[in-house]
């Protein structure tokens, strides 16, 4: 397991990402091993689905829709998963490598892969469908669900 986080709504409830990229959910008051909703349940659709690890996984209120679970992958995938009929997901994001001009040495060089790593996600307390996703790259693109904006380019101390 690398991620972890109980739901608010629901606190019996907890999901979990893992190494190999799957999504699971588990009802604490049953005292079972086995999930309640997995990824694993469903055929892998490997084209949007995490191939990675999960890095993060977050209970995010959504008013009239109830609570989601998003998470964001080491593939750089960042995913909305639903809990009504089983686990369902939609791809929100891919995090794709940018040039961070505090690191100019670096932009000139070429690079073997497209997608960067995502670390961390977190979603605004006003308006859940604004989030931020960290990345490997010391970048952090400023995203609505429906909408992205420009990334914040962090400085090295």
């Amino acid at each position: 397991i690398t991620a972890c986080q109980f739901s608010k709504r629901s606190p019996n409830l907890i999901a979990i990402g893992d190494y190999d990229g799957d999504v699971a959910i588990y009802d604490l008051r049953r005292g079972e091993t086995d999930p309640i909703a997995s990824s694993k349940d469903k055929a892998r659709d490997f084209q949007e689905n995490h191939t990675e690890t999960v890095s993060e996984i977050r209970w995010v209120e959504k008013g009239e829709k109830g609570e989601v679970l998003v998470s964001v992958g080491a593939d750089g995938r960042i995913n909305e998963w639903s809990f009504k009929k089983g686990l369902d997901f939609k791809p929100l994001k891919r995090l794709k490598i940018e040039t961070n001009p505090a690191r100019k040495k670096e932009s000139n060089q070429k690079r073997m892969f497209t997608y960067t790593c995502g670390m961390s996600i977190d979603f605004s307390t006003k308006d859940p469908s604004v989030y931020f996703a960290a990345t490997d790259d010391g970048t952090i693109p400023v995203s609505y669900t429906h909408l992205t904006l420009p990334t914040i380019h962090l400085v090295q101390i």
